[in-house]
């Protein structure tokens, strides 16, 4: 069972946070033809009960060693008003380094990381040396987002002027649990889709059932990339409900240019949105309210 009684702050709406799940032994690679028909068309729309806990976007590039050696005051300045909290703090990073070196923390390399938070506490951005992110916990639509995302990548270009981006990250955390829309009763099965509810499907088994993760890998071909899912059941430790969680991650890991990079993050949103109705039963979609809009408004 997931724990996420911890950072509290991030998800006030439902008064709990995601902690990691951890990761099942082996890997479900699934082609691309496979993942067109699990990710249907769908009507677009906005759920008024929104299970979304944190939406985040990573843009990764080569390392410029100048975000390393002097304060970023440029790129804050072209941020400053939709993000004026400033924290700077040292990361240690074993990236590269053999296991044993790592568990001896020998060679460890510090880096320099730099947070810039929205006045509300439900956005931020994330600057080291070789990546820019972009997380909210409070999500409404791919638009706003985008806007967000898109005033980050000026400042990051006019202050660092990356070269390209190496690996482009766009991920979901869906995370359901019925007291929120009136299913206490409801069991699991009645509310996600076979292939997402394993085990819980089966009736004689369900009640059993006190720990459950997945992890699926599917290659996407439009835009090109992949989509690591990782969902199971997550338990609110204050109070022990038990609810379920649906991690997307979809992600490009092939050098992608600057100009290209938009159309890869509107594909990855469309895949996304696709992706999380291929996930669950008409009964849930309708428990979570949800509203049409157009693609283009």
């Amino acid at each position: 069972m997931v724990d996420i009684g911890r950072r509290r702050q991030y998800y006030q709406s439902l008064r709990c946070a995601v902690g990691r799940i951890a990761l099942a032994p082996g890997f479900d690679y699934t082609s691309a033809a496979e993942a067109h028909v699990l990710f249907p068309d769908s009507q677009r729309v906005i759920y008024e009960l929104n299970p979304l806990v944190e939406v985040i976007c990573q843009l990764r590039f080569p390392a410029v060693l100048k975000i390393d050696a002097e304060v970023p005051a440029q790129f804050q300045e072209a941020i400053r008003q939709q993000y004026p909290t400033f924290r700077q703090k040292q990361q240690v990073s074993w990236e590269g380094l053999p296991q044993i070196a790592q568990q001896a923390f020998a060679q460890a390399q510090t880096r320099v990381a730099y947070d810039f938070i929205s006045r509300d506490g439900l956005w931020k951005v994330s600057l080291v040396r070789d990546f820019v992110a972009v997380s909210t916990t409070r999500y409404t639509r791919w638009e706003d987002f985008r806007s967000r995302l898109s005033q980050v990548c000026d400042a990051l270009i006019e202050a660092y002027a990356p070269a390209f981006f190496s690996r482009i990250g766009l991920r979901y955390k869906d995370l359901v649990f019925r007291s929120n829309l009136g299913l206490v009763d409801v069991p699991w099965k009645n509310l996600l889709q076979p292939h997402i509810a394993g085990e819980l499907a089966n009736e004689d088994l369900a009640s059993a059932v006190t720990e459950t993760v997945h992890q699926t890998v599917y290659q996407l071909s439009d835009p090109k990339g992949a989509v690591r899912v990782q969902h199971g059941l997550a338990m609110n430790t204050e109070t022990h409900e038990q609810g379920y969680l649906i991690d997307a991650d979809f992600y490009c890991d092939e050098p992608v240019d600057l100009q290209a990079m938009q159309p890869c993050l509107d594909g990855f949103n469309k895949h996304a949105g696709r992706f999380f109705r291929s996930c669950i039963t008409e009964q849930l979609h309708r428990a979570m309210k949800p509203a049409e809009v157009s693609d283009d408004g």
